[in-house]
């Protein structure tokens, strides 16, 4: 759903009508494998001779009847393929339905009378997902769920540089889509992160002063001083997190839903690598995320994006705008896209690509977290880890933390102070958002929302790493560099 929210997703992978081109694969299939279902009806053996040349000496060996372009389940003509299985409409959607319930039940734990709200983005995933949360609440639909369901959706017309009109319709059909199920819906735009302050923080909200505009505007600010589309992929990402979990909470909603199948799941595990996320990679691979008081539910993560694309097609919940649909670009030009795209031809080469990725990583074991106290990165929420020293390729004067910097004096605006918030804040985040600071502007750690400066300074400052507390043992033995050259 979510290589950018409010973009379609699988529409550069996915046909318009998938069902024409499976329809046309089991067709080919049913034609080539007619002369082999007459050869295993009684006429040859395991070895292709006839048994009037063997004598039947090979009945041991003989191969299982090849199966044929039928349903698995009911024996009916089957219209699409998925792993190794072939499968009617009928059966596919109730196997769907059916396999998506019991994921609410087992593997992310909703309960009776629960409160959860559904991310929709707009994409084939989010589609699929909220087609699916409805029919688990449809009075009319078998083995209804006593769940309460809300969707909440992240405008971010701000940074996809659309026309006003699209922008709108795209607005428009999204709200549409979901006031047809009937279900409340709450909808925020991704500049309104500006006027998120912990309560901790006595500053007022600025952005809430200067208004919608002004926000808006500090948004776009912040995106252009991100240099690389992977930098602003990951800062949208927070935010919308961000913001998601905060009208869970207003709107007292118990737990968060999002669809992340098993084909985004694949890619995140390479891209998160790439970006030195590796550390929280087994939190995101999880079918339940706790490291916020909501907890984050991906219910569909064992999907794979071709389900989501026929449940879609035959449910007729496909999405139907195309205003945003170019918005994608050069897939060079951002590592999710370009690693997005590869296992995408992997996948359709060789079936078992995304379920191989994720059953090696699902390996991974969650590790304790490095730091004891503030243990995740106030940007990202990630692990931090317990030393910024330059065993990572860091300078080591960006990372000298002043442990007596007042938070007060963070908001300023002075130079000094600015200097002083970005030493602080790459202290205090993981290594990841570290990297992603190097490779933008100087000028995107004041750019940053208040609730990131309020968060990094109440963090304690990092411990001092093993490298320097075994400098400093061996100091007298180590030579003066002026001493040697004298």
């Amino acid at each position: 759903t979510q290589s950018t929210w409010g973009v379609i997703y699988i529409m550069s992978h996915v046909p318009t009508n998938p069902h024409k081109h499976e329809a046309d694969d089991l067709q080919e299939e049913d034609e080539s494998s007619g002369e082999e279902e007459v050869l295993d009806s009684g006429l040859s053996c395991g070895g292709g001779k006839s048994k009037e040349s063997c004598g039947g000496a090979c009945q041991a060996t003989s191969t299982p009847e090849v199966m044929s372009n039928k349903c698995f389940k009911c024996k009916n003509k089957a219209q699409m393929k998925s792993r190794s299985d072939k499968y009617c409409k009928s059966c596919f959607l109730d196997i769907t339905e059916h396999k998506f319930k019991a994921a609410l039940r087992t593997n992310v734990g909703v309960r009776y009378h629960d409160k959860v709200l559904v991310a929709y983005s707009g994409g084939l995933n989010s589609s699929a997902l909220l087609h699916l949360a409805y029919r688990s609440v449809d009075p009319c639909a078998p083995r209804r769920m006593g769940v309460e369901i809300g969707v909440v959706h992240v405008n971010e017309s701000a940074i996809l540089n659309l026309p006003e009109s699209d922008a709108a319709e795209f607005q428009s059909a999204v709200r549409a889509k979901v006031e047809a199920y009937g279900l409340p819906f709450f909808c925020t735009n991704l500049e309104d992160v500006f006027e998120l302050h912990p309560e901790v923080h006595p500053a007022a909200s600025a952005a809430a002063e200067e208004g919608p505009m002004a926000a808006s505007q500090k948004l776009q600010a912040l995106f252009a001083s991100a240099s690389h589309a992977t930098e602003r992929d990951d800062l949208a990402e927070f935010f919308r997190m961000k913001l998601i979990l905060q009208i869970a909470r207003r709107e007292g909603y118990q737990k968060v839903m999002f669809g992340d199948s098993a084909s985004r799941t694949a890619w995140r595990i390479f891209s998160a690598t790439c970006k030195g996320r590796g550390l929280s990679l087994p939190l995101d691979l999880r079918h339940i995320d706790n490291r916020s008081d909501i907890p984050v539910l991906r219910p569909i993560k064992d999907f794979l994006a071709k389900e989501s694309a026929f449940y879609c097609y035959w449910t007729q919940s496909l999405p139907s705008w195309s205003a945003v649909v170019g918005y994608r670009g050069n897939k060079s030009g951002s590592i999710h896209l370009l690693i997005e795209d590869f296992l995408a031809k992997l996948q359709n080469n060789f079936s078992s690509t995304i379920h191989t990725i994720l059953r090696t990583a699902e390996k991974l074991k969650v590790p304790q977290p490095p730091v004891a106290d503030s243990p995740y990165c106030p940007l990202c929420n990630g692990f931090r880890e317990s030393s910024v020293q330059s065993e990572f390729g860091l300078d080591q004067s960006m990372v000298q933390v002043n442990s007596t910097l007042a938070a007060s004096s963070l908001f300023s605006g002075s130079q000094s102070t600015s200097s002083q918030f970005a030493n602080l804040l790459n202290g205090v985040i993981c290594f990841g958002c570290r990297r992603l600071l190097e490779n933008s502007a100087s000028s995107l750690p004041d750019l940053l929302p208040e609730y990131v400066k309020s968060s990094a300074s109440h963090i304690p400052p990092p411990a001092r790493s093993q490298r320097e507390v075994m400098r400093e043992a061996i100091a007298e033995y180590i030579l003066d560099e002026t001493a040697v050259d004298e």
